[in-house]
């Protein structure tokens, strides 16, 4: 495998000379992706060079069926804008290479935080800051001109409620597959959801798995925390950014009455405001947080399904069915029952 990675990036990093592979190992971080760690070190015009770098690799079977160019075009596109992303340096979707389609990114050092550990406890200032960096970080997620920056690949979503119509369909597309028996909740869920559609009045870059533990931090010299990149954009699109702010807003994140462990969520959804310009809809937000609850419902049960059926024997696979109840939960806090 080192040899294969080192041919691959020879030609994709220039005037690099006795270029080689150090410290490869794979990371056990995640349930939809292979993620391996390297070191690639060379030499150039006499100097020696080293940058420490990830490789993402589509699993055998994982919980999302994502597209790893995809995802590479979009990381490629948002890098060198005011978000925060590492640098790509190419993708290969020849077998012949590393059997499934690979992409190659620099790792940027730093720290996550899980979303279901308590996040900054006992340092409520580091926390409140953290919680305004990461929702302004989110505000220039949704400014990055997309049309600029070659995104309309993703797919330009269509006028008033289609794009939300549309969503609606795939996420209970997927659900029907998943399921092994009828769920009453995501039933009345669906339901609820085609009849309250609402209208996208605004279109932009969507990261679509906007949470915490994907957002790497760190401190700077003066002892200034900063975000210091976001990570895992499989689910990026471009729609409405209430989508967003619904995901992030899910109880299913939340710690202690906090979203994602840092921030009121009525703190949150003023902080976008201010940070973005966008009006933020309270029945936009709602629907989104429905669907988001229904969507990560859809996801985890695709795992069970796969494990049960033997298509992945991942751990991680076989306990994501436990943590549907609460989803559950915030879906009859948000529906009219």
């Amino acid at each position: 495998m080192e040899e294969k990675i080192r041919d691959f990036l020879r030609d994709r990093l220039p005037g690099c000379e006795a270029l080689r592979i150090e410290g490869l190992g794979k990371g056990s971080y995640g349930a939809s992706m292979e993620t391996f760690f390297f070191t690639a070190r060379w030499t150039h015009a006499g100097q020696e060079f080293g940058r420490d770098m990830v490789l993402r690799r589509t699993p055998p079977t994982g919980i999302l069926d994502s597209d790893r160019k995809r995802e590479y075009r979009v990381l490629a596109a948002v890098h060198g804008t005011r978000v925060p992303v590492p640098e790509t340096f190419g993708f290969c979707q020849d077998p012949s290479v590393l059997e499934r389609p690979f992409f190659i990114m620099e790792k940027k050092n730093g720290n996550v935080t899980p979303s279901f550990t308590r996040f900054g406890a006992g340092n409520e200032p580091f926390r409140r800051d953290m919680a305004e960096k990461v929702t302004r970080t989110l505000a220039e997620i949704h400014r990055v001109d997309w049309e600029e920056r070659g995104l309309a690949f993703l797919g330009v979503p269509g006028p008033g409620t289609a794009y939300a119509a549309a969503q609606v369909a795939h996420w209970s597309g997927v659900l029907d597959k998943a399921l092994f028996v009828p769920e009453p909740v995501l039933t009345l869920a669906l339901g609820w959801l085609g009849k309250n559609l609402p209208e996208r009045t605004h279109t932009c870059l969507l990261h679509g798995d906007y949470k915490i533990d994907n957002i790497l931090y760190a401190r700077d010299r003066e002892g200034r925390d900063r975000v210091e990149a976001v990570l895992d954009w499989e689910m990026a699109n471009l729609g409405d950014p209430m989508e967003d702010l619904g995901w992030f807003c899910m109880k299913y994140y939340s710690v202690d009455g906090l979203l994602n462990g840092i921030v009121e969520r009525e703190a949150f959804l003023s902080l976008y405001q201010a940070a973005s310009g966008i009006p933020v809809s309270l029945d936009a937000v709602r629907f989104w947080q429905v669907l988001s609850n229904v969507k990560m419902a859809a996801i985890s049960l695709t795992g069970v399904r796969r494990y049960c059926e033997g298509a992945s024997s991942s751990n991680v696979m076989a306990i994501l069915g436990l943590l549907v109840p609460r989803l559950y939960e915030d879906l009859v806090e948000l529906l009219p029952i």
